[in-house]
């Protein structure tokens, strides 16, 4: 049973450069095991909150490490005694369907019992995994409540990226194909984190979203800043941080970006 929380009006963020985290040695990744994809539990020394991270288009932990500059963000992180999950979501290119949703579930509970956790759940969502990581936060799918959710250059409007170039709404469609017959709006009903909002149980759940107005790929009048919006229509403390450069740009996962996303999460995990 996912517990209620009462929820204020939200601002909106600066991206400020900030001081270096901590800088101890990390404890070794370990792998958790599944038929649908290996996930990669990040743990941090000691007892700490839990990020479950969902990956962006193509990003499963078993290709490695496709790109630097996300291990800067997670690294920092972890020094400062957050656990992490990067998920595989049940595959490459699952965007957030069902099989992905299930998946995340069943791997949240996994990493629970393989960590010294403080009871508080967090998620992130990088690009394509914003579609998972705000389904599973506002529709109360983890195993135990999450506290506040935050994307990276998120997809949010799943209506919007299918009407996008033909490679891509062809991978959109392949994701969907086998959960329901008949058109697309149908197949992924209940799926699309802008479009199907107000039917969220749990959509008072604050969101903080740094997105990039330089960003083409998914672009920030169409995602972000929609998608803040109507979490703060409905009294939610959802904030949007602007950065610079293109979509995943490397400066979106520097220590300052991850000071960020721990400011936001601890100030929620108080109450503030």
């Amino acid at each position: 049973m996912m517990r209620r929380r009462k929820f204020l009006s939200c601002s909106m963020a600066v991206f400020v450069p900030g001081t270096t985290l901590g800088s101890d040695t990390l404890p070794p990744a370990r792998s958790i095991h599944d038929r649908e994809g290996e996930s990669t539990l990040l743990p941090a020394h000691g007892a700490g909150p839990l990020v479950y991270v969902s990956h962006r288009l193509g990003g499963v932990p078993a290709k490695g490490r496709q790109r630097e500059a996300p291990w800067v963000m997670f690294d920092a992180m972890r020094r400062a005694g957050w656990h992490l999950v990067r998920s595989a979501d049940a595959g490459p290119d699952t965007y957030g369907n069902d099989l992905a949703l299930s998946y995340c579930a069943r791997m949240c509970s996994k990493a629970i019992q393989r960590v010294e956790w403080n009871g508080q759940l967090f998620a992130l969502g990088i690009s394509m995994g914003a579609l998972p990581a705000l389904q599973m936060t506002w529709k109360g799918l983890f195993p135990q409540p999450v506290v506040a959710v935050a994307t990276i250059d998120g997809a949010m409007n799943l209506q919007a990226i299918h009407s996008s170039p033909p490679e891509r709404r062809k991978r959109i469609e392949a994701a969907y194909a086998e959960e329901e017959e008949g058109s697309f709006r149908k197949a992924s009903r209940g799926h699309d984190p802008l479009n199907d909002f107000h039917d969220f149980s749990y959509r008072g759940i604050p969101l903080l979203a740094l997105a990039s107005s330089d960003d083409a790929v998914l672009p920030i009048a169409e995602h972000s800043k929609l998608m803040v919006a109507a979490s703060r229509s409905i009294g939610g403390k959802s904030e949007i941080v602007r950065t610079k450069g293109p979509h995943l740009a490397d400066s979106h996962f520097s220590e300052d970006a991850s000071r960020l996303i721990i400011e936001f999460f601890s100030k929620h995990a108080h109450g503030l």
